[in-house]
């Protein structure tokens, strides 16, 4: 699916975790005739081979243009690759069994909050920005290395932990499982 300054929505899941698709292409890419924000969706699960997301505007501010390519539910693939400067988001559990790959882009992909990321997380030279939405529970939000090298890392990763019930006697624990390697990390506990 592509889609030029528009906003296009496919409603349903795409292969199953049993018969996955050889491979699923989304893109939204503004056409530069104005300032509009361009957004492709699946809002079911997708399950493939590849998975290239392409959102190619950065989102800079509210009067300026910004791409998302939009995951509804869980994405699992070998291979996922966000490409674009846009944003990637991801509503649901995202499975990579090789990579969730920034390449050489300038991409954000942005996961929900309280989901989690299985797999490795690569770029090259300083490329990609991963975001986790706020954790409000206990748990490992990705599970395994983010960025291969100090050559290869990501340009930066968020994540916020909050403890959304102040009644109680303990915290909430985000645990990240591997390694980080990332020119920026910002990990950010809040009560």
């Amino acid at each position: 699916a592509a889609v030029s300054d528009a906003t296009a929505t496919v409603a349903t899941n795409i292969g199953t975790s049993a018969k996955k698709l050889k491979a699923v292409t989304i893109t939204a890419t503004d056409d530069g005739s104005g300032n509009s924000e361009v957004t492709s969706t699946i809002s079911g699960n997708v399950y493939a081979t590849t998975v290239t997301a392409t959102a190619t505007a950065a989102y800079v501010n509210a009067t300026t243009d910004g791409d998302i390519v939009a995951f509804g539910g869980v994405v699992e693939a070998a291979t996922i690759t966000v490409a674009g400067a846009g944003t990637v988001t991801f509503a649901g559990n995202v499975v990579a069994t090789t990579a969730l790959d920034f390449g050489s882009t300038d991409g954000v992909a942005s996961i929900a909050a309280n989901r989690s990321l299985t797999g490795v997380v690569t770029s090259t030279n300083n490329k990609g920005t991963l975001t986790f939405g706020t954790t409000t529970a206990n748990m490992t939000p990705a599970n395994t290395t983010i960025g291969t090298s100090a050559a290869d890392d990501l340009l930066a990763v968020n994540i916020v932990v909050t403890d959304a019930d102040l009644g109680d006697s303990t915290g909430v624990t985000a645990t990240m499982g591997g390694n980080i390697f990332a020119a920026t990390v910002t990990a950010t506990a809040t009560a």
